[in-house]
Parts: structure tokens; sequence; C-alpha cells
């Protein structure tokens, strides 16, 4: 069974694409190297497989690219208030990442980058939601309102909140049951 596992594990790391964000799907790719378990990799055919007729190869997964036409808080006909920016059609984004290369995609969803900019917070001891500057970068660099931006932050503080509370709770009833 172990052997199964490793072989599995192998196959997962030599495929997977780098970069991308494991969060919410896992993109594997073949790799077509001498010894590899995947039979679709032994098969050899390198053939380059495309998402459809003419499209972008496999190899490219479709992530959203920030449009620079229209960027965060600019004056937009189609959003009320500030706009919190577009993101390219996936054609636009695919021609995009052909000329440019990924430097302009976002590969980690809102939830990652919030989450990472509120534990360093919870490292440095400071509370994010006092830093209106913090907050209105973090908009613009998830393509999120301000309002929305403060909700995701909201929640992470409650479930700081419940996670300390359980752990408090947990204590007690083992300092009880010591006790007893």
């Amino acid at each position: 069974m172990y052997n199964y596992f490793q072989q599995v594990w192998k196959v997962y790391l030599s495929h997977k694409l780098p970069n991308m964000c494991n969060k919410y799907f896992l993109v594997l790719s073949l790799c077509f190297q001498p010894g590899c378990p995947r039979s679709l990799c032994m098969a050899g055919n390198k053939e380059q497989s495309c998402w459809y007729e003419g499209g972008p190869p496999l190899t490219y997964f479709p992530l959203p690219v920030p449009d620079p036409a229209k960027p965060w808080g600019s004056d937009c006909s189609s959003c009320k208030g500030r706009c919190p920016g577009h993101y390219m059609k996936p054609q636009q984004a695919w021609l995009h990442v052909q000329e440019h290369g990924n430097k302009d995609v976002q590969s980690d969803p809102p939830s990652v980058i919030l989450q990472d900019a509120f534990n360093e917070t919870v490292k440095s001891g400071t509370d994010i939601l006092d830093d209106k500057g913090r907050i209105e970068n973090l908009a613009k660099e998830t393509h999120l309102t301000v309002d929305e931006t403060v909700m995701w932050l909201n929640h992470q503080v409650i479930r700081a909140r419940r996670i300390k509370g359980a752990q408090k709770a947990a204590a007690k009833r083992a300092a009880k049951r010591g006790t007893s």
C-alpha cells in the first residue's frame, strides 16, 4: 500500500503545474519523462493538446489577468460606485500571457491573499481593521471593493476568536476533569 501511494505522490509532484494555487483546483500536465508511471506519459504522444481546436495548450490554465483598461478605482459605466477593477476576457488573457508571460496573472485567489495579510498582522500584534491604507491596498490587489475586503477580514477576526474560545473551553474542561 505504501509503495502505491509513493507512486501516486511521484506522479503528482512531477505533473503539477508550477505557480498554481491548489486551493480550488488541481491541474496536472503530461511530463513524457522516461520511467513515469502515468500511462499517458508512457504512450509518448508529445503532440501539444489544446483546450479546443486552435486554442491555447492544456499547459495554459486560464487564471484571471487584471485588465489595465479597467483598473481598480476607475470610472466605470458598468459598476455602481467605485469600480473594483475588471479582468480580461479569456481570449484576451491568453493573448496577454503569450505576449507578456505570467507576470500579471493573479494566481492566488482573494481568500488566500487576505488570509495571508491577516496572518501577518496577527503575528505582528496589530489589528488589520485599523489600517485603512492597508485595507485599500488589499482591495486593489484582490479586485474587491473596500466593503468586501473589510467583510472578509472581519470573518477572519471572528474565526480567530472562535478558535481561541474553543481552545479556552477545552483547557477549562481538561482542568475540570483533572480536579474531579
